[in-house]
């Protein structure tokens, strides 16, 4: 009498076979058994024993799920009736995943540059700054243009989508570019002196913007009157100095939020 039992395991071979992870990436492997009867199965659900040969550099779950910790290379084993299989996994350093883009979809005046910060995240979960390695380019180069890595100057209103590239993984940011605005204002006549009673000038304030660009704005600026302490004090109107008594004042003269200073001197 022939007893036939069922077929025995004879050998387990893990795949992919010897694959390699960056750091942080993990890897599911799978145990393929085969039997004395040339039958061939997936076993992975069925294995007792997962193993990692060097912890410090990959570790290995229940499951087959294999994680990378390190640089370097580790022996992993499943293990079932008795039967192993190894494979050997190496881990190398870590990759770029991600890029984001800070400030994230800023609004800059027209005449001004903001800078922009790229930040790379890594396969491990680190994160590094890449912006003077990246690659920047605008979608919109009449509109925002690059003094450096990541330095946008407006160049024009509108709006271009800014990217930086890295090792083949990038990250955008959409940029708006605002109309100029003001920098600094001059009064014309400045430092100026007035001589007797009656004596009248008249005021222009020009406003000078971020863009380069120059304009009158006589018209919505706030001349306002700072005495000096010795009873001096002029009558402002329709941008028009006349002089009421003798010694010296301050003049200020303000538009959104921009303020200018002039002396006025009248003498005895």
């Amino acid at each position: 009498t022939v007893t036939i039992t069922a077929a025995a395991l004879q050998s387990i071979a893990l795949t992919p076979a010897n694959p390699s992870l960056a750091a942080g990436i993990t890897q599911q492997l799978t145990a393929t058994g085969t039997y004395s009867d040339g039958t061939s199965i997936d076993i992975t659900a069925s294995i007792t024993t997962w193993s990692s040969a060097a912890t410090a550099v990959a570790t290995v779950n229940s499951s087959g799920l294999v994680s990378s910790v390190d640089v370097g290379s580790a022996v992993i084993s499943a293990s079932l009736d008795g039967i192993s299989g190894t494979t050997t996994v190496t881990t190398t350093a870590a990759v770029l995943e991600s890029i984001v883009l800070t400030p994230a979809n800023p609004s800059i005046a027209k005449g001004l540059t903001q800078q922009l910060t790229a930040t790379g995240t890594y396969s491990d979960g680190s994160t590094l700054n890449i912006t003077d390695v990246s690659l920047w380019t605008s979608s919109n180069s009449p509109v925002a243009t690059f003094v450096s890595h990541g330095n946008v100057y407006g160049e024009n209103i509108g709006s271009a989508v800014i990217t930086a590239s890295y090792n083949g993984i990038s990250g955008s940011t959409t940029v708006s570019i605002m109309p100029p605005v003001l920098e600094s204002i001059t009064v014309s006549p400045s430092d100026f002196t007035l001589y007797w009673p009656g004596d009248v000038v008249l005021l222009t304030s020009t406003g000078h913007y971020s863009d380069g660009s120059s304009a009158d704005i006589t018209g919505a600026t706030l001349f306002s009157l700072l005495n000096g302490g010795d009873g001096v004090a002029i009558q402002i109107g329709a941008s028009t100095l006349q002089i009421i008594d003798f010694g010296t004042t301050y003049l200020t003269a303000t538009a959104e939020g921009i303020s200018t200073m002039v002396t006025v001197f009248i003498p005895l």
